[in-house]
């Protein structure tokens, strides 16, 4: 592939804490990216492990230290503002890109450049110890009332995001304990179209111990993505409002019932 040029830099965001063997396997991926205008931009959470130590024995990767642990969304906004790619990508420590990843995403861009589209997304391997499975992204256009009846685009890693509508978005939001994803995605399609490529570019691993399992912060914070986002739900009209509201304290009620009865209850109702 020809040379790239400034147009064509994606940035890739990783925040990580304590996990240094993940991270590896997650920077891996990235320096097995086919795209050859890539910068790595690793935020270390306040790890203890011996995480910076080996993030400073690398010289190919920009890193930050965080003298103690301030969170993934932190993290990612602090990567974010140093970024110096137009495209922007954020992976979590623990999962992986696949090789042609960027690559696939960015020659999409490049053959539409009229586009309107600021996030393109695609489908991922989600690994579980218990199973795999596809998790297709299929949404195209303006996808906003969609992403606020449904989490219908999912992985944060499986998007590549021009930088601007990430910043006039505002970022992740530091006041969620959960749904940070969530609610960055509705605030950025207010502002842009997505649309997807149908293909498998990205693995995600279900681990115990992972926020998705930590259903009294999935609780918290779900409650205060409805006390946040009210004000949205109901200028789509009234059914709209009432209809969505008993769906999202259903979903607090499950994560409630999962604090007492584990996963097995949760899993019971999100196999």
């Amino acid at each position: 592939m020809k040379e790239s040029n400034n147009t064509d830099k994606v940035s890739i965001i990783i925040p990580t804490h304590n996990r240094l063997n993940l991270l590896k396997r997650a920077l891996a991926s990235c320096f097995n990216q086919t795209w050859p205008n890539i910068e790595i931009i690793v935020v270390n959470d306040g790890s203890k492990d011996g995480t910076r130590e080996y993030l400073d024995s690398l010289n190919n990767i920009t890193v930050f230290h965080n003298e103690a642990p301030k969170g993934g969304p932190y993290s990612r906004n602090l990567g974010a503002k140093y970024a110096t790619g137009v495209f922007i990508s954020f992976l979590d420590d623990d999962d992986e890109l696949l090789h042609e990843k960027v690559e696939r995403q960015m020659i999409w861009f490049k053959k539409n450049p009229e586009s309107n589209t600021g996030v393109l997304t695609c489908d991922m391997l989600a690994v579980r110890p218990d199973k795999e499975f596809i998790i297709e992204n299929r949404k195209r256009g303006n996808v906003y009332r969609d992403l606020l009846q449904k989490y219908c685009v999912q992985g944060i890693h499986t998007m590549l995001i021009r930088r601007e509508v990430f910043e006039t978005s505002g970022g992740f939001d530091l006041k969620l304990e959960s749904n940070q994803e969530y609610d960055l995605m509705i605030r950025m399609a207010e502002k842009t179209a997505f649309d997807f490529l149908p293909e498998v570019l990205a693995k995600v691993y279900l681990t115990p111990g992972q926020i998705s399992l930590n259903f009294r912060k999935k609780r918290d914070g779900t409650i205060a993505f409805i006390r946040k986002n009210k004000a949205r739900y109901k200028a789509e009209g009234f059914v709209f409002y009432l209809r969505e509201m008993a769906r999202l304290w259903g979903i607090v009620t499950v994560y409630q019932f999962s604090v007492w009865f584990g996963v097995r209850f949760y899993r019971l109702v999100f196999p």
